[in-house]
């Protein structure tokens, strides 16, 4: 029966472009499942286009909060799905720099 090891050392074995592409195999079986579809790249780029292009443009966290509070206000049963903007997690998409942080907004 062959173990973890013997993989591990066939796999060292190989030639470079045998190794990262087995590399890359392990890494891919490590991402999750949720991958955004054809559809959802397509609207992603559409709008990054749309930014670039100047027909949109992006906000600084601090503007979208207080656009998310004018909401809540006058949806109060909102409020209470809101996730704490102090302990939730930043978006992926979101730049940072040493002036500001921006998010594009869509």
């Amino acid at each position: 029966m062959t173990t973890v090891d013997d993989v591990i050392q066939s796999a060292l074995a190989l030639p470079l472009t045998d190794r990262s592409y087995v590399t890359t195999k392990l890494i891919e079986s490590l991402e999750p499942e949720d991958r955004l579809t054809a559809g959802e790249i397509t609207e992603y780029d559409a709008r990054v286009a749309r930014h670039e292009a100047g027909e949109t443009k992006a906000s600084t966290s601090e503007e979208l909060d207080a656009k998310t509070g004018q909401v809540l206000q006058r949806w109060p049963s909102l409020a209470s799905s809101r996730p704490n903007s102090k302990s939730s997690k930043r978006s992926p998409f979101t730049k940072s720099g040493p002036e500001t942080s921006l998010r594009p907004v869509w």
